[in-house]
């Protein structure tokens, strides 16, 4: 909430005249409220030094404030890296977190929007104040609600919400920075517009963008080039250019950013000042849109790449304190899985176990602990989509004739259900699917999306198999995978409200799939279905809602023959747990 009280006293329009004694009363009246109104002034004023001081205690018990040490320089047109002697021997005791900034910064971004000791690099505009208050108000709860959705609240190490703690140290950072503030603001308006659709914060947007750019062309004409504060500004201004379309300059300032990380790995690494959270943010978004839309990401996310090379001292600082269970979900994955998609499985699988750690122990579930399991999500999330999009199977959802021209057409139906299943799980148990923004408003709401897709994927590969039944493929491993992929269908229908025992066929129509299917299969208890369902990914018993009576509802009561059918998908009567044994 902010600082400032809203004043409360009543407003008058008057038409004054001096020279008629009618309008005295009126005159009297609205200097009583003009007085009024500086005594309420004086006493908010009053009232934030009282603020500012009481933080400053507060800060001075806890941490003290230390200004910051100085940073490696670029100097001269060499451009070689010459660190300062007093950075240089305090580098390796240095923590993760930014250093404490002016008190004043904290009571800005934190408790109101006044800069009466001009404080910031900028003036406090109306529009800063209005972008600084939708930063607190909308986008700090937002990102809390993110990391919260991981664990249960219950969890006192996810209550204090350490990433949420860091991400603000790092908005007062940037708001300190006169090369960077800019930028920032450009990311809060952008935020704002694409939340609001109000013109004024796309206009604000492309103004401070432009200044943040302008900033950043002058400060590379300075002779010595502070070589992690140009990154970070050039971090932040990522944002911008994303939300705003600006791909040319987009990829631009990636080119740029690489070529620093290239040149100054070591200094970036060692730098306090360099936390990953505003750029985690940048790649969760550019990831999520991808999602919304079934589209490639802007950012390689490949393994080796500039993206994934920015976590991994994050990575190598957690993963001594998580369990390591890829050699397990190795040798349970069905071996119908092949190639790219199983090795994505198993990076999927490897996720779902640290969640589920982190919601059964207490000592897993940290703030860096989050962060680790955010920054994995988001990469195999976004290498999922970038696989169904390489697929290229809208021709074939388009033009089924095309289908008995090769059989390769079904393997491709095959790994793009598996991607969707997994795209869906991850988001579901990560909580990055329909995060609330408002009361009224939940973005990156994708599953209505990815069950109709599934489905038109699902109706053409039976086609598919229909047309190649011929050709005798082992038929039982795609059938374990069609299993898997209609119950995923069907977990996803029911977590919505309208599923309920008198919902409409083509709102229930996977449960519907999955029932005839598992029946055909000769699939005749849950435990058994469930045997084969975990050879994809382990769930751990995390479901998206709590009523699981459907999936009971679609096996015969204990005793009743079974209905077993030949058909082309199952290979007649075969048991589809045989594979694993």
């Amino acid at each position: 909430m902010s600082s400032d009280l809203v004043f409360q006293g009543d407003f008058s329009f008057v038409n004054v005249d001096a020279s008629s004694l009618s309008t005295l009363p009126h005159r009297q009246q609205v200097t009583r409220h003009v007085h009024g109104y500086r005594r309420w002034r004086k006493g908010q004023e009053a009232r934030r030094l009282r603020e500012s001081s009481k933080f400053h205690d507060a800060v001075d018990r806890s941490s003290g404030y230390r200004p910051p040490a100085s940073r490696p320089v670029l100097h001269g047109s060499e451009r070689t890296l010459r660190p300062a002697p007093a950075a240089a021997a305090t580098a390796a005791g240095q923590s993760s977190t930014i250093q404490t900034l002016p008190p004043l910064i904290d009571v800005v971004l934190l408790n109101g929007n006044s800069d009466p000791f001009a404080a910031l690099p900028v003036h406090l505009t109306a529009t800063v104040n209005s972008l600084l208050g939708f930063q607190r108000d909308r986008v700090v709860p937002f990102i809390r609600e993110v990391e919260l959705r991981m664990t249960p609240k219950e969890n006192a190490a996810a209550r204090d919400a350490g990433f949420t703690t860091t991400w603000i140290n790092e908005s007062k950072a940037y708001l300190y920075d006169s090369i960077a503030i800019h930028s920032y603001l450009a990311r809060i308006a952008a935020n704002r517009y694409v939340f609001t659709l109000q013109p004024e914060f796309l206009r604000a947007a492309h103004e401070f963008r432009h200044q943040g750019i302008a900033s950043l062309r002058q400060y590379m004409t300075s002779s010595s080039i502070d070589v992690v504060r140009l990154y970070r500004a050039l971090l932040i201004l990522l944002w911008p250019d994303s939300a705003l379309g600006d791909r040319v300059a987009f990829q631009h300032h990636v080119a740029v950013l690489k070529d620093i990380f290239r040149s100054h790995h070591e200094v970036l690494s060692a730098a306090s000042s360099v936390n990953l959270h505003y750029f985690s943010s940048v790649v969760y978004f550019e990831v999520q849109y991808a999602v919304m839309g079934l589209s490639s990401t802007s950012l390689d996310l490949g393994h080796n790449e500039w993206v994934e090379q920015q976590f991994w001292p994050l990575w190598k600082q957690v993963s001594p304190g998580v369990p390591f269970s890829r050699p397990d979900a190795q040798q349970n994955l069905d071996p119908g899985l092949l190639g790219d998609i199983r090795m994505l499985y198993l990076d999927a699988q490897e996720i779902l176990d640290l969640i589920a750690s982190m919601r059964m122990h207490g000592s897993v579930n940290t703030s860096l602990t989050w962060f680790y399991a955010i920054s994995k999500t988001i990469l195999t999330v976004g290498r999922l989509i970038n696989l169904y999009v390489q697929l290229d199977i809208e021709d074939l959802l388009h033009h089924p004739h095309v289908l008995d021209m090769t059989g390769s057409a079904t393997q491709r139906l095959e790994t793009a259900a598996a991607s969707l299943c997994a795209v869906y799980w991850l988001r579901e148990l990560a909580g990055i699917e329909g995060v609330a923004m408002t009361e009224n408003m939940r973005l990156f709401t994708w599953n209505p999306t990815m069950l109709g897709k599934l489905k038109q994927v699902v109706m053409v590969y039976n086609t598919s198999v229909q047309m190649n039944a011929a050709q005798h493929r082992d038929i039982d491993g795609p059938s374990r995978l069609l299993l898997w992929v209609v119950w995923t269908g069907a977990m996803a229908e029911h977590s919505f409200p309208h599923c309920e025992a008198g919902a409409r066929d083509d709102q229930n129509w996977f449960t519907g799939q999955f029932c005839h299917l598992s029946r055909r299969a000769n699939v005749h208890s849950v435990s058994r279905c469930q045997g084969i369902l975990d050879r994809f990914l382990q769930l751990h018993g995390m479901r998206p809602g709590n009523d699981d009576a459907w999936y009971a509802r679609c096996f015969p009561p204990m005793g009743e023959p079974l209905t077993s059918t030949s058909t082309c998908l199952t290979g007649g009567n075969a048991d589809l747990m045989t594979v694993y044994d």
